[in-house]
């Protein structure tokens, strides 16, 4: 008669949770998303305050998804390349934008600034390669500029 096999698991040594880098907990580079396309979600258009999306007029958005469309062909290193597209520190922001933000949208730390065409801007917070939109910034007054 044959020998019984037995199952037998090979011992591995994990790290706890809180120790993992983002490279071992995932296996990829964190920065990795920089190398991809750049994807858009809109399900946390911001409808209220200062920066809502209601104000936007039917002939800028389409020039919008024009603009979003053109991003879409590159890779994120090549779109924060570009002059005005890349991301803020809250506290670097507007004091009416740090109060939306802290009043509607505390989890987020990080804003990305794409510029659409002159003042024009559109803001949202990044999860890998996908930005999530949050507010369309007609007149620059999310981030002021001097003058």
């Amino acid at each position: 008669m044959g020998a019984k096999k037995t199952n037998k698991r090979v011992a591995t040594k994990q790290l706890p949770a809180n120790q993992r880098s983002a490279r071992t907990a995932a296996g990829l580079d964190p920065d990795s998303w920089r190398d991809d396309f750049p994807a858009w979600r809109f399900h946390m258009l911001d409808t209220g305050g200062p920066y809502c999306w209601t104000a936007i007029t039917a002939e800028k958005a389409v020039s919008l998804q024009k603009r979003l469309a053109e991003f879409e062909k590159l890779r994120w290193r090549e779109v924060l390349n570009q002059k005005s597209n890349h991301d803020w520190d809250i506290g670097e922001l507007s004091r009416d934008a740090q109060r939306r933000l802290a009043d509607e949208f505390p989890q987020i730390e990080t804003l990305y600034q794409l510029r659409i065409q002159k003042r024009q801007r559109v803001y949202g917070y990044r999860i890998g390669n996908v930005l999530h939109l949050l507010w369309w910034d007609e007149k620059h007054r999310v981030y002021p500029m001097e003058r």
